[in-house]
């Protein structure tokens, strides 16, 4: 619904969709911005490969689908960039408005090793006040709260095949990623929150009988943080990745 009703504030015209995209486009901006700064405060990054890694990938920017995308990812970024219960629940709960599917990465929000429930109770809080205008338009259009959700579960999953081929070039971004992740500190990248999340991306890709390709764009914050960071100083990787 989120990208539906950007949509419909820049006019629900014919440039609509194009106007939704460059919103999105800024948004995903920003989100870059707040991860690259968090990220340069424990390593140093180079800044160019990092952008080229995060805007110019070929999943961000073949398969933004006309900017849902670009929503959920950003604010995911943002929602495990910041600090504060209810401020990650707001952004968490604009990613999974953008794309369902996003609430698998709740996971991402909460610290298993020190659970703080004020804080879970602050996230769900949030993520409660940025759904309750969609659960309640959904209840008085269909009289039930969750229609959306079990349509979309529906039209997408159950009706469709499980056997759903796997591209080449589907093949080649996710051994991209595993790559990636191996030649960078595999024992720190595991406990990466980014990480984490290309992990979960992987996994509803394989269990996914639909194989869209916007599953994957999660590896790209991930991929544009450690690459910025293995080529920084590095001419020679500079090189190599520029390539």
């Amino acid at each position: 619904p989120l990208p539906s009703a950007v949509n419909c504030l820049v006019g629900a015209g014919d440039n609509s969709i194009l106007l939704t995209q460059i919103v999105a486009s800024f948004v995903y901006l920003i989100a870059g911005i707040v991860l690259f700064k968090k990220e340069a405060v424990k390593n140093k990054i180079d800044q160019l490969f990092f952008a080229l890694f995060f805007f110019l990938a070929p999943q961000i920017f073949l398969f933004g689908n006309f900017g849902g995308d670009y929503f959920a990812i950003a604010f995911l970024v943002l929602a495990i960039s910041v600090n504060g219960g209810l401020k990650q629940g707001l952004f968490f709960g604009l990613a999974t408005l953008s794309r369902y599917n996003f609430f698998f990465y709740i996971v991402l929000l909460i610290d298993y090793e020190k659970l703080n429930v004020k804080k879970v109770s602050k996230i769900a809080l949030g993520i409660l006040l940025v759904w309750m205008p969609w659960l309640i338009y959904n209840y008085s259009r269909t009289q039930n709260l969750f229609f959306s959700i079990e349509e979309t579960t529906y039209l997408n999953f159950l009706i469709k095949g499980v056997f759903a081929p796997v591209e080449l070039y589907q093949i080649l971004l996710i051994g991209f990623f595993i790559f990636i992740f191996l030649i960078t500190n595999l024992e720190k990248n595991v406990k990466e929150k980014t990480a984490q999340a290309g992990i979960i991306a992987l996994a509803q890709f394989v269990f996914s009988g639909i194989k869209e390709a916007r599953f994957l764009n999660v590896f790209v914050p991930f991929q544009a943080t450690k690459i910025g960071e293995f080529v920084n100083g590095k001419n020679e990787r500079k090189l190599v990745f520029g390539i």
